[in-house]
């Protein structure tokens, strides 16, 4: 019931009232009949509606009798003309041509006439709104980009597969792994589709970015095994020697341990030992690595193959390794021992001979360090030489 809107107001407060609704009250200024009278001498004086006309601002409620300045009212004016009101009309006009002339009335007007209209800090502050909402959206739409890259990375790891091809640009018929799987999601989800054809400054599929994501995944891998390797009382370390594709001789390392009664072996990385395949060098990056990992009081168990110079009681891996954690205990991998019946068993059938040291002589005819590879380079034959992404965590 808006039939008192002086009085709503002043009951209900100003501050209760949106913008919007104020913007609605502009409009309405109550100009009622009002039964106030004044006697002076013999002449008694009523109330004129004419006054409303004379003063566009002037208002009256009903229910309180009074008049009231309406743009007072609603901007917070003097106590007289905005709460208390006029409740008499003596000397009336001479107090309203008085209070139109206030400071504090010129101000109320000014805001009264502006009260609705685009103000220029209103079009600034939802300039901004817009432009906080357009960089959040472009923000979620980066993090979803970010996460199918990385999920990519997760994905060639745990999968063992090689990231980059020989020839990555548009017109090479394999691109890699990694730039592959990420075409093939582009098909699929939108966001990313129009990631790779507008955006020129990142795209992520540079070697850079691959590297950084696999070091970003690794560092984030090698917290958690940390976290795991508090936990733990015991640890018993794995270590063993190979050769890659690219002919390099690295040493894998695997820490195993139980935790809430289970199992568990997480693979630490890959080390080059092609330069020093003693026992003091391979021993050396161990030692370097449970120092690291800061486990070396928890180490229990070494285990790796047979070899002397992993295996050896005087000088190999194991025994420089118990010389410094007395409890670390050596065992002879299960893995390799099997490996080692089969093999000697398989050297008996004729056959399967020849074919173990046709491959033996493969290796060494490729070898980078023989000179069989250096005569064919010279005469201009192409030996194979691919290189993977390795996995350092």
């Amino acid at each position: 019931n808006m039939s008192d809107i002086i009085d709503i107001i002043l009951n209900k407060g100003l501050g209760s009232f949106s913008y919007e609704e104020k913007c609605n009250l502009k409009g309405k200024r109550p100009t009622p009949h009002l039964s106030l009278e004044y006697k002076e001498a013999k002449t008694l004086r009523k109330f004129q509606l004419s006054w409303y006309s004379k003063f566009n601002w002037l208002a009256g409620s009903v229910e309180r009798n009074k008049l009231f300045c309406y743009i007072c009212v609603l901007f917070r004016g003097e106590n007289e003309w905005s709460i208390n009101g006029i409740p008499n009309i003596k000397n009336l006009v001479r107090k309203a041509e008085k209070h139109q002339i206030s400071k504090k009335h010129l101000t109320n007007k000014e805001s009264f006439h502006m009260l609705g209209k685009n103000r220029i800090e209103h079009s600034i502050s939802e300039s901004r709104r817009l432009t906080a909402i357009n960089h959040n959206k472009q923000v979620d739409i980066n993090r979803k980009i970010l996460a199918r890259l990385i999920d990519v990375v997760c994905f060639l790891g745990k999968q063992e597969l090689a990231f980059r091809g020989h020839r990555e640009n548009e017109g090479s018929l394999n691109k890699g792994n990694y730039c592959e799987i990420l075409d093939l999601l582009a098909k699929e989800e939108q966001f990313i589709r129009e990631h790779f054809c507008t955006n020129s400054v990142f795209k992520g599929t540079s070697h850079d970015i691959q590297n950084d994501l696999i070091h970003c995944v690794t560092t984030v891998l090698n917290s958690h095994i940390l976290k795991e390797l508090k936990i733990t009382n015991f640890i018993s370390i794995q270590a063993d020697e190979t050769t890659d594709v690219s002919c390099q001789s690295q040493m894998s390392l695997i820490f195993r341990y139980i935790l809430d009664n289970k199992i568990e072996e997480r693979f630490i990385g890959f080390f080059d030992v092609s330069k020093n395949k003693t026992a003091v060098g391979l021993s050396e990056i161990i030692i370097n690595e449970l120092s690291k990992w800061n486990i070396g009081k928890k180490v229990v168990c070494q285990t790796y193959d047979g070899a002397s110079v992993m295996a050896g009681e005087k000088n190999g891996v194991q025994s420089i390794i118990q010389n410094i954690y007395p409890m670390a205990i050596f065992i002879h991998c299960y893995a390799h021992q099997l490996n080692l019946v089969l093999l000697h068993g398989a050297k008996s059938i004729k056959d399967v001979k020849l074919f173990i040291a046709n491959l033996t002589m493969f290796h060494t005819f490729f070898s980078r360090s023989s000179k069989r590879s250096s005569l064919l380079r010279e005469q201009g034959f192409k030996l194979p030489n691919q290189c993977n992404t390795r996995w350092n965590y």
